[in-house]
């Protein structure tokens, strides 16, 4: 159907019908909406997510469980189609310009988050060395691996380097503190101790496939970063970050990259930079200072 918001005229299916009575935006809808209260960077974000295969967790993206492995709400070309043909919506030119920038297939929101400080143009805040891709399987080529495909989570097209994002709890350190107290609380239970030697074998074996995960990629040539929380918590671990990221490209490309350089250097882009990482700090905590005032 052809609707209508605030004497906008939409194209049709803007509205997803849930049951009789009840409708709601369709995610092409909400992402041109949402351009009237986000920041770029985190307009950005949203789009990833809407384009990725994961969801934060609705009341608190911070620290609630995301969904993984969910099939995309869109794609970034279904967002640009409709945003086309909107007419009268506040926001749409704002919108097609962000949506341009999006890469599909995040499928984490911290894949989001990197990706969201790399793209956007340097005068805004992004970092953009190269074009991104996601997520794409890398098969053996000339170097035996470890397994047949590796995946890493950002590659920056042309260069052979990329990043690898670890969370928090990647290790599951949290679950093996939690077995050891109880084991701690209750030293005759058998069933307790073997919890902590599981996990603690689980522990081990997902750190040695995360070093022959590296081994793989650089067998192939691949330079890929690991990347942290803490690596983001502000300016100062982002720059060292970025300043690593052209050291590295410029190893696989053969060249030193002046532009790259004076993009690290620019005060004033610096300062760009710090400003977009605490607005994706504020969107991924859902902060009402998040919305653009």
């Amino acid at each position: 159907m052809r609707g209508h918001l605030s004497g906008a005229t939409l194209p049709p299916d803007s509205f997803l019908r849930l049951a009789p009575g009840i409708v709601i935006s369709s995610p092409e809808l909400a992402f041109a909406q949402m351009a009237e209260t986000l920041t770029d960077a985190q307009l950005l974000a949203l789009g990833m997510e809407l384009c990725g295969s994961f969801a934060c967790d609705p009341l608190g993206p911070a620290h609630g469980p995301a969904r993984y492995g969910l099939p995309p709400l869109t794609s970034q070309g279904r967002m640009l189609w409709f945003l086309s043909h909107a007419r009268g919506l506040r926001g749409r030119e704002r919108a097609r310009r962000v949506a341009a920038l999006v890469a599909p297939n995040a499928w984490s929101p911290r894949e989001a988050m990197l990706a969201a400080l790399l793209l956007p143009p340097a005068q805004e805040g992004g970092f953009p060395l190269a074009p991104l891709t996601l997520n794409v399987r890398v098969f053996q080529a000339g170097a035996p691996m470890t397994r047949p495909s590796r995946v890493p989570d950002i590659l920056l097209e042309g260069t052979g380097v990329g990043l690898n994002y670890d969370g928090h709890d990647h290790l599951a350190l949290a679950s093996l503190e939690s077995a050891a107290i109880a084991v701690a609380c209750d030293p005759g239970s058998a069933e307790r101790q073997h919890v902590v030697q599981r996990l603690r074998a689980q522990i081990r074996e997902r750190y040695v496939d995360d070093r022959r995960r590296d081994r793989d990629l650089t067998s192939q040539g691949l330079a890929i970063l690991p990347v942290t929380a803490e690596d983001l918590r502000g300016p100062a671990g982002l720059e060292l970050l970025l300043c690593q990221l052209v050291s590295c490209a410029e190893r696989g490309t053969g060249r030193r990259d002046g532009w790259a350089r004076a993009m690290l250097e620019d005060p004033t882009l610096q300062a760009a930079r710090a400003r977009v990482l605490k607005e994706l700090q504020l969107w991924y905590s859902r902060s009402p200072r998040a919305a653009n005032t």
